[in-house]
């Protein structure tokens, strides 16, 4: 197998809000893709949140993974990213190349439980966090957030129930090696719920629970986060 490890960021973020997984992959050897979704990072401009769904966001990143021209690869989805990961790998969009997933703080079906005003809290709490680490995505997202109607309506669309059980439907048709990584901290995802759900459902999988970790265990507990990633890429054949 050749080694390409794929990112799909999460909601709010960009291609580049995981700061140390490039240098990782050249560390040991493997190829690092990653893109913006639309309406974030240098995507902002040319797409209109308020209008963009789900489904727009999977043909978008199908078309761009599809592009690449990749004989075999892994996808490391964080949050948002996590759902769309999920979805991709649960419907056989890339059939056989897709060998292995990785799910970082995935969104699941009990976080449309959380409100907007929670959802809002979280983020400053994750801008606090953060505030020590310099261009962080997640300060220059929130100084224009504000919860504005055009991301209200675009949470509402991602995180409605409907969707949110077609991606958990999703969940029970993966078929490759998975790696969950959730924290007992994390603010967006209850970590109890989403380690039972992706337990239950996929066959062949190992997963990580992070203590005192937040939503972003790639950052904060940069150490543990990385031994488990690094192990599991070894293990794909």
């Amino acid at each position: 197998m050749k080694n390409n490890l794929i990112y799909i960021h999460g909601f709010s973020s960009n291609k580049d809000d995981h700061p140390y997984l490039e240098n990782f992959c050249k560390k040991i050897k493997w190829n690092y893709y990653s893109f913006d979704l639309p309406g974030h990072g240098n995507l902002k401009a040319k797409y209109n949140l308020k209008e963009i769904t789900f489904d727009q966001m999977i043909s978008y990143l199908t078309k761009k993974i599809n592009d690449l021209n990749l004989k075999s690869f892994v996808i490391l989805g964080h949050s948002l990213g996590g759902a769309i990961t999920t979805y991709l790998a649960g419907k056989h969009v890339f059939g056989k190349k897709l060998k292995a997933i990785v799910l970082e703080c995935p969104h699941s079906i009990k976080t449309i439980l959380r409100s907007v005003k929670s959802l809002k809290s979280s983020f400053k709490n994750i801008s606090s966090s953060l505030k020590n680490i310099s261009n962080s995505p997640y300060e220059t997202f929130l100084e224009k957030f504000n919860f504005k109607k055009q991301y209200s309506s675009f949470l509402l669309k991602i995180l409605n129930p409907r969707k949110l059980k077609e991606i958990e439907e999703a969940a029970k048709y993966i078929n490759v090696k998975t790696m969950l990584i959730v924290s007992e901290n994390d603010p967006f995802i209850p970590y109890e719920d989403t380690i039972d759900l992706y337990l239950n459902t996929v066959h062949n999988i190992e997963w990580h629970g992070i203590k005192n970790g937040s939503h972003i265990p790639s950052i904060k507990q940069k150490d543990e986060y990385y031994k488990y990633l690094k192990d599991f890429l070894k293990s794909i054949k």
